[in-house]
């Protein structure tokens, strides 16, 4: 048996983790969403743990270098430092239940057998770096609020309005939004997302002079972007940017059509570029279509391994028109 407690003659059928490693003693329990109660990880060497954006509560038995119980702290909640400062040489750390109260107490001399090494995986990584990476973004994407403030008070129109609306809630939704539970480690998923918001960035103004196009061009972009902030607010903290599971959406825009961000994008778009017929902006829009349609069958491809998504495709059979497409 992995864990031995060799004053009360006591043997725990219970996996232990060694982070011996820099990486794997930083990252510990650390962006696991549920606990196991089967697993333990030793910290060694170690005096001191934190439980900061943790999922569950734990316990913590710390150890001098005999393996010798100094201290157990037991039912540490999230957001929490724990230390016994000098004398610890190692930490036993695990779910709370895992164990029960009063089965290691101080002074008792532990063997412990490891099973195998505690390495970082990419879905403890990725929820590790969630919510730095929310705030990084959100950061960045501010540029973009200020950019539309500035032209709102240089013009005042409804179009300009709508836009700097826009900025703000993708803004809230990048610092809130919820961690997945499936993402695309596909490459190619990741570069067509990034790809198709620099090409957005890419148009740029050639107004012709008819009135009365240009009236055409405002009206298709008004509602584009008015759909737009409706699916952005049906979304919810389930927004993001590459294909992944952050819990699946079936009411408001929803209800319409299954990718309503993606088709009032285009339609956007397809209003600007009546307004602005340049060969670089038709290029562009062409390369943003594609990759909207893209992102389209790789999310349904990715969310098809969740049962709720095939109730939501029976009930709303349309990707982006209802009734035609």
């Amino acid at each position: 048996m992995p864990i031995t407690n060799l004053a009360k003659q006591k043997r725990f059928d219970v996996k232990v983790a060694d982070a011996n490693k820099i990486i794997s003693r930083m990252v510990g329990l650390l962006g696991t969403r549920e606990p196991d109660l089967q697993k333990a990880v030793l910290f060694q060497p170690c005096s001191g743990i934190h439980t900061f954006a943790m999922h569950y509560p734990i316990d913590a038995i710390f150890l001098d270098k005999s393996g010798r119980v100094i201290q157990v702290y037991e039912n540490v909640q999230p957001n929490k430092v724990v230390g016994v400062g000098s004398g610890a040489h190692a930490v036993l750390e695990y779910a709370t239940g895992t164990l029960q109260s009063g089965e290691i107490e101080v002074g008792d001399l532990l063997y412990i057998q490891p099973n195998f090494e505690h390495r970082a995986g990419f879905k403890v990584l990725r929820n590790l770096l969630h919510w730095p990476m929310n705030l990084c973004i959100a950061i960045l994407w501010a540029r973009f609020i200020f950019a539309s403030l500035q032209q709102m008070l240089n013009d005042s129109g409804i179009l300009t309005a709508g836009i700097l609306v826009h900025n703000t809630l993708l803004f809230l939704l990048f610092l809130t939004r919820r961690p997945s539970r499936e993402t695309s480690r596909n490459v190619f998923d990741w570069l067509v997302a990034f790809a198709t918001l620099g090409f957005a960035m890419m148009l740029r103004p050639h107004p012709v002079s008819h009135m009365g196009i240009n009236y055409l061009s405002l009206f298709i972009q008004v509602l584009g972007m008015v759909v737009i902030i409706l699916s952005l607010a049906s979304l919810g903290r389930s927004f993001g940017v590459v294909p992944a599971n952050r819990k699946i959406k079936i009411d408001g825009m929803y209800n319409l059509v299954r990718h309503p961000i993606y088709a009032s994008e285009i339609l956007f778009y397809f209003g600007f570029l009546i307004g602005n017929p340049a060969l670089f902006n038709s290029a562009f829009i062409f390369l943003i279509i594609l990759g909207q349609l893209w992102r389209s069958l790789r999310e349904e491809n990715l969310l098809s391994h969740d049962v709720r998504y095939h109730a939501f495709k029976e009930k709303v059979r349309y990707r982006f028109i209802p009734g035609i497409f």
